[in-house]
């Protein structure tokens, strides 16, 4: 290049220079007029020219911050950011002044630009914590305090999670997988604790086979110590006692020495238990007494010796255990028995019967009680299998629902017209890994109890059929879910006053709602596993029972007891009966202090106005709340219904079904002591014949106080029903009237009816009903539909009704 080039060039250079200086500033104007496409084309051109990259990279970095550019991007911008810082330290004060002064380019705008990136960044990471969008801000802002505040706040979230998970592997897995977290002594802690308890637990079960498995599975455990091989030698014992088996004569010299050795440990509890088991089946209560008197010393202040010194020490009661008879019970095996609320069919497992599928299979049968006696069961076909175990568990009180147990799960089928529908799992319930059975769905359809071996129970974890406690049922704890749309809530643990370290299961609610009885290994007993009862506290919570109470040595032995149902009206339980080769099913008559409170039933059939039963649900609510209580269904057959109901409130009941106008009635049992046997028949009106043939409807769940028209608020659950529908036809229009018995002036009584139908009407319109659609009426007594002449009739004659008039 000669100098005439070079100095074009240089002049070239020089105005290049000022007008990509000048280019840089019209840039840095474009983002104040947000024209951001226009600012960046300037800038990539610079970047990708070489010239003022640390102006460029900044102006860039501006845009890419802006929540209004199309494409935000707070990582590149954070990245040129350190580009532009690394460079503009180097530069001299004079220099970053005239940056500062022509472009807003300082260390101080860097540095906020920077932190306002990561700021932005940290919230989204904590708002929407990912660990993909924590190694993504890691990568990139590794460097900065937030960095730090991130881990910690991930450290947080799994040990939270781990602490919500609560075993000992999820405390071990953290200490190992954040070695240099803050929360790594509260795990190790944790871990310990945990590690402790289960150790403590473990061997002073003197279960031998959980002791070696514990010594397999830790035996790095830092809490064996001196005491160690004396709890395993006592455990070796133990299993030399058989106690599984009973009492054993061969054994008797060294119960009473295992007993001395091994209190107060529940182990030498369960000893105690085999060896008075020949005086309780002997009914020799005093020799029990003493022998429990002798070694009550070693056992110090252990609860169950006193419980079963007060058990034994209960005045006798005469129960007599009965058979329901041949036509259930044969020389194969039945049990599981289940009942409808009438107490007129019953469910029950059959297994090794004549009529059973195969061999060896367990199928489910049915029995009807006519004429004083059970029918000759039959074999219930749609709900047993080839191969295969199926036993009932629960039947909804109106017979429409059968739970069934299937091969270590609960299933549930639906009465249809065509019979039972196919097993459908209740997977609410059900677990891959866990066994879960005994379910028992309540009297108002609205939670199903039910008994798992799941890991969370109280105490530790014991599958169901491995040996543990003496017998092979594992740590069985009692669940319940309850109705949650269309299907169920998570399970919810009854606690610890039902549930203990030991096994739980058979849960029946009668249907007073109130009174549970289930069968425990856990609570002092006459050893195996005893039925007791207890009563629940509250009837919003079902973690709040009252101490469970046995029911005793006339209804328990030293055998197994479970799988009571109690009849409807409290006086009968019926069980499984073991004996020597096969099983039958039997009941007792239920002492009075063993009965649940008395309910009221009330069954009939639902039918169209052609007497044709009808598919229908009987809804029934708290008046008192308007809340809904429960919702069972007429049969699809014959539209025979039945429900029970516990005393202490005033109910609302009514039929519902698509395309007819809902039917009710309301029953008072708030002062009600006794129970009673209501029979009450329903005709149900589709709405197309009402709107046509200008039908009347009677709301019979409309109150006012007597000689009163103000509305009680026991009858809005009535009137909405009535809104819904105004609302849903506009186009008709209707009459309210009010109606009277004949006590009275008939001009008072037809002003009074007049004011009860205004009253009605003034809150339909409240409700949203159109004014224009309701004209009132107060008929007085003209127009009674019973007798006046009784309290009944006069009763039937005080009423509101509504009737289509166009």
């Amino acid at each position: 290049m000669n100098l005439k080039q070079f100095f074009f060039f240089a002049i070239f250079i020089f105005f290049y220079n000022i007008i990509l200086s000048q280019n840089l500033v019209k840039a840095f104007e474009y983002i104040e007029i947000k024209e951001y496409d226009k600012a960046q084309k300037i800038f990539s051109k610079s970047i990708n020219s070489g010239k003022d990259v640390v102006v460029a990279k900044y102006g860039a970095a501006v845009v890419y911050t802006r929540k209004d550019y199309h494409t935000p991007d707070y990582n590149r911008a954070y990245s040129f950011l350190e580009t532009v810082k690394e460079n503009f330290i180097t530069y001299s004060s004079y220099s970053q002044q005239l940056y500062d002064e022509k472009y807003g380019i300082s260390l101080k705008n860097i540095d906020s630009l920077m932190q306002w990136i990561v700021n932005q960044e940290y919230t989204v990471v904590k708002s929407n914590f990912t660990d993909e969008n924590f190694r993504r801000f890691m990568n990139n802002f590794s460097d900065t305090k937030q960095a730090d505040d991130l881990i910690y706040y991930r450290d947080s979230i799994y040990f939270e999670s781990v602490k919500q998970d609560g075993s000992l592997y999820a405390f071990m897995k953290f200490v190992v997988d954040y070695p240099e977290s803050k929360f790594k002594p509260s795990a190790i802690y944790k871990r310990d604790s945990i590690w402790k308890e289960m150790y403590n637990y473990t061997f002073r079960s003197l279960e031998i086979f959980s002791i070696t498995s514990f010594e397999d599975k830790y035996p790095d455990c830092p809490f064996y110590n001196d005491s160690t091989n004396i709890y395993k030698e006592l455990a070796k014992q133990a299993w030399a006692l058989k106690l599984h088996f009973g009492y054993l004569e061969s054994t008797n010299d060294y119960y009473g020495e295992f007993i001395k050795s091994a209190a107060p440990f529940e182990m030498a509890f369960q000893t105690l238990l085999v060896l008075i088991q020949p005086d309780i089946k002997n009914e020799n209560r005093s020799n029990a007494l003493d022998t429990i008197e002798k070694y009550k010393i070693y056992f110090g202040k252990f609860k169950k010796i006193d419980d079963l010194i007060s058990i034994l020490n209960r005045p006798k009661n005469i129960v007599e255990k009965k058979d329901v008879g041949n036509g259930v019970n044969t020389k194969g095996y039945e049990y599981m028995p289940v009942l409808t609320a009438d107490n007129l069919t019953m469910y029950f497992c059959g297994e090794q019967r004549d009529d059973n599928i195969d061999e060896k299979g367990e199928d489910i049968f049915v029995s009807y009680f006519e004429n004083g006696q059970w029918s000759s069961a039959k074999i219930v076909n749609q709900l047993s299998r080839h191969n295969s175990n199926e036993a009932p568990l629960s039947v909804s009180p109106d017979g429409n629902s059968l739970i069934v147990f299937n091969n270590g799960d609960v299933f549930i089928s639906e009465k249809t017209k065509n019979g039972w529908s196919n097993l459908k799992p209740l997977t609410e319930i059900n677990t891959p890994q866990y066994w879960e059975a005994d379910a028992f769905i309540t009297a108002d359809g609205n939670a199903i109890l039910f008994a798992s071996d799941r890991y969370g129970n109280v105490g530790q974890y014991y599958p169901f059929s491995n040996y543990f406690h003496g017998d092979y049922v594992g740590n069985l704890d009692i669940y319940v879910v309850t109705k949650k749309g269309n299907g169920w809530s998570k399970p919810v643990n009854l606690g610890k006053s039902i549930n203990t370290p030991y096994a739980e299961r058979t849960p029946f609610l009668h249907p007073d709602m109130k009174t549970l009885y289930f069968s425990s290994d856990g609570h002092a007993g006459m050893g195996k596993i005893d039925v007791f009862k207890s009563t629940r506290l509250s009837d919003t919570s079902w973690t709040q029972w009252s101490e469970p109470v046995n029911l005793g040595i006339e209804i328990n032995s030293p055998n197994k007891e479970y799988g009571y149902k109690i009849s409807t009206d409290g006086t009968k339980a019926y069980f499984t009966h073991f004996l020597a080769n096969h099983s039958d099913i039997y009941y007792v008559t239920l002492p009075e202090e063993d009965r649940p409170e008395q309910v009221t039933i009330i069954t009939g059939k639902v039918t169209d106005n052609q007497n044709i039963p009808l598919e229908a649900d009987i809804i029934w609510e708290d008046l008192a709340t308007g809340k809904k209580i429960g919702n069972l269904k007429t049969d699809p057959n014959t539209g025979q219904y039945i429900i029970t109901l516990p005393l202490g409130k005033n109910y609302g009941f009514y039929v519902s079904k698509q395309e007819y106008y809902p039917v009710s009635e309301n029953i008072d049992l708030t002062d009600e002591k006794n129970s009673r046997n209501i029979t009450k028949d329903f005709q149900m009106t589709k709405i197309e014949d009402i709107i046509q043939n200008n039908a009347s409807i009677e709301l019979n769940n409309v109150f006012f106080d007597f000689d009163k028209y103000e509305l009680k608020k026991e009858s809005y659950p009535e009137l909405q029903r009535l809104a819904d529908f105004l609302i849903s036809q506009p186009d008709i229009k209707g009459e309210i009237s009010g109606h009277t018995d004949n006590v009275g002036s008939k001009e008072y009584n037809k002003k009074l009816s007049h004011n009860r139908a205004n009253a009605v009407a003034s809150y339909l319109i409240e409700l949203g009903c159109n004014k224009n659609q309701l004209v009132t009426v107060g008929y007085g007594d003209e127009k009674p539909i019973a007798d006046n002449l009784t309290e009944e009739g006069r009763q039937q004659n005080r009423r509101v009704e509504f009737k289509v008039i166009q």
